[in-house]
């Protein structure tokens, strides 16, 4: 990804100049055993003034449903997911295990 003009990033201290790379942008699909396909994109940038951070689902079929979250609170969001598998880390079993072995994450309140 780039942008036309020069773009200030405070995370990096520096300036990124017109036509650099600003971040990158990934696709994956994924298709299911049971026939549902995933289309996912993650993009991650630095964002010009007018950019923020969105969360958008579209889950195609009767009726198409869009969903859109406007600068979601993604570092909070990350964190939480990653803190509420502790639990779930701690009991599996030695080795590399996939996530798709580990249980469904679940929110666990403050104090457990």
């Amino acid at each position: 990804m780039t942008h036309t003009e020069d773009l200030e990033s405070s995370t990096l201290g520096m300036t990124i100049a017109a036509g650099e790379a600003t971040g990158m942008s990934a696709v994956v699909i994924t298709e299911t055993a049971e026939g549902v396909t995933l289309e996912t994109q993650c993009i991650g940038k630095v964002y010009a003034p007018d950019e923020f951070d969105r969360n958008e689902w579209t889950f195609e079929g009767e009726p198409t449903v869009t969903i859109k979250v406007d600068q979601p609170d993604t570092v909070r969001l990350t964190c939480s997911t990653l803190v509420n598998r502790i639990p779930a880390l701690l009991a599996a079993e030695p080795g590399y295990v996939s996530t798709d072995k580990f249980p469904v994450a679940n929110y666990l309140p403050v104090g457990m």
